[in-house]
């Protein structure tokens, strides 16, 4: 039954964005979102699988991996950008888009609720304190999945195996870190896209994620992939950005040893 109602939102996403069909250029920009997605679907998965989801959950995950995004296409027909400051949230669109859509009523009101909420703060700085314990495990968890991609997909910018200008949000390409974003940084603080000035700080405010992750999962495929190390590399290289990498990479690591650590402990207890 899960499967067959996730197939169908499937089909209605591959339609809907079908309808986005610009040119060559623009095309460029929403293919990256309709490839993204499918990716983010595969991470959560992924994810899913290593807590044991029942089906239930897994079949929620997918379906908020499938519709996390689904705001970008209207927002880049529209504003031929993908920054939210410069146009407006893509999450809170994409939700006005599903309910217009009328493509979540075979679900019921604890679902559907559950389902908004989490592409609702999947974007956001903070998730906030006061969501329901359900709508926050799912939440985080498309938080790990999105991050995961995008970390790829910039990646590939920083490398210059993309040049698609979109991915670096208009940030100007300069040689300097500011110093809000660095002691924010290094203050383990969040940093809001609105202050951000720079390509670099950009850098910093993504390699900064690391301290947002919430599953142990997460941490091994960042580690495996070389996520923060990529990004470094495209950094100036300064004692500040090296303090603020070997900060991150001591985080990772005994994020991963303490994980590890409570996994033996409770398969030890039961």
């Amino acid at each position: 039954m899960k499967n067959r109602k996730y197939s169908v939102f499937v089909n209605w996403f591959e339609d809907y964005v079908s309808k986005y069909n610009l040119n060559p250029k623009d095309q460029e920009n929403i293919n990256l979102k309709i490839y993204h997605t499918y990716r983010v679907c595969d991470e959560i998965t992924d994810i899913g699988n290593s807590l044991n989801l029942n089906e239930l959950d897994m079949f929620l995950a997918r379906t908020i991996a499938l519709f996390h995004d689904i705001g970008r296409f209207e927002q880049y027909a529209k504003y031929k950008t993908f920054s939210d400051a410069k146009s407006e949230d893509h999450a809170l669109l994409g939700i006005k888009i599903l309910l217009n859509n009328n493509i979540l009523r075979e679900l019921d009101n604890t679902h559907t609720k559950i389902i908004i909420n989490a592409i609702k703060y999947h974007n956001k700085a903070k998730i906030p304190n006061n969501l329901d314990a359900k709508s926050l495990f799912f939440a985080r968890l498309i938080r790990d999945a999105d991050k995961l991609d995008i970390w790829r997909i910039v990646i590939d910018y920083y490398e210059k195996k993309n040049q698609n200008k979109k991915i670096g949000l208009g940030f100007l390409d300069e040689p300097y870190i500011s110093n809000e974003t660095y002691n924010a940084v290094k203050n383990k603080e969040i940093v809001e896209y609105e202050k951000v000035k720079t390509i670099n700080d950009l850098k910093l405010l993504q390699m900064a994620w690391i301290y947002d992750i919430n599953f142990h999962r997460t941490f091994e495929i960042i580690k495996e992939r070389d996520y923060l190390k990529k990004i470094y590399n495209t950094l100036p290289k300064s004692e500040k950005t090296y303090d603020i990498y070997k900060d991150m990479q001591n985080y990772l690591n005994n994020m991963l040893r303490n994980n590890i650590r409570k996994i033996k402990e409770k398969i030890k207890n039961k």
